[in-house]
């Protein structure tokens, strides 16, 4: 039983409301709510939102049911899931709400390899809670590797994503569509930094950066979203971004002896981060 499960069971019998009921006001299947009390699934944040619609909750007691909820998925030991050559499974896209629960628990480093990233404020409080968990310890980092803005394979990016858009004419609005989706990254990405650096880091005595943020001129052979030993790999496609490909989950720690793929991930992201330049940092 969970910690989660056995709150959830108290708050049903208090509620007095038969299980059918509870679970039709949730949006949720009746035999899957008995799974939840009995601590044998952990709900969402968005079923224990439903849950405590169904069961007329206050907010602290809300509260309460989202907080057990998290601490079981956290301490929950996850099966390790069946995979070729590190491969565990293929995603429709990359999934987003994911990454960002994998960075909050991630344990040893975030590594981000792309020609930028739209809206990085998504990843906001995954990254502060991050940091705040590792606030002391300076061998935790988060490195982040984007296209340089001013190079040349930024305007080529810029073509293929708009290539229904191209005619005979390359004007300046097509080169540097990439580039501006660069720069605004950057922006995003040196706030965080700064709101990281100022509310987690100001009182420790940790001097390195927790956002390690490079740039570099070559187009990389994939994206890359990792979190220990777990990544998504996207694909540079074209007439669409990267983000919206088929996203490979894959399981690192299969090793780089053991698998090509494995092997060729952390070589890519190695050798680009060797010719990579800082990003400037206000």
């Amino acid at each position: 039983m969970t910690e989660g499960g056995n709150l959830l069971k108290t708050l049903i019998a208090a509620s007095e409301k038969p299980l059918k009921a509870i679970a039709a006001q949730a949006g949720i299947t009746t035999p899957y709510l008995i799974l939840l009390q009995q601590g044998q699934r952990i709900p969402s944040d968005e079923v224990v939102h439903a849950l405590a619609k169904a069961l007329d909750l206050d907010p602290q007691q809300t509260r309460q049911l989202r907080e057990a909820a998290q601490q079981d998925r956290s301490t929950r030991r996850q099966p390790r899931p069946k995979h070729i050559n590190g491969v565990v499974r293929v995603h429709p896209a990359l999934p987003e709400e994911t990454f960002a629960e994998w960075i909050c628990h991630a344990t040893k480093r975030v590594w981000i390899l792309q020609t930028f990233v739209s809206r990085p404020v998504r990843y906001k409080d995954a990254l502060i809670t991050a940091a705040t968990n590792h606030a002391t310890k300076a061998d935790f980092t988060v490195r982040i590797l984007f296209l340089d803005p001013r190079a040349g394979a930024a305007e080529q990016r810029s073509k293929d994503i708009l290539l229904s858009s191209l005619d005979s004419t390359d004007t300046d609005d097509i080169k540097q569509y990439v580039p501006k989706k660069i720069r605004a990254s950057l922006d995003d990405f040196q706030m965080l930094h700064r709101i990281i650096q100022h509310q987690v880091r100001a009182g420790t005595k940790v001097e390195q950066d927790f956002l390690e943020i490079r740039t570099h001129s070559c187009l990389p052979s994939f994206s890359l979203y990792l979190c220990d030993d777990r990544a998504f790999i996207g694909f540079y496609i074209h007439g669409d971004f990267a983000k919206d490909s088929a996203h490979l989950e894959v399981d690192l720690s299969v090793g780089r002896k053991a698998s090509p793929l494995i092997d060729m991930i952390h070589t890519e992201f190695e050798t680009l981060w060797s010719v990579s330049h800082p990003a400037t940092i206000d």
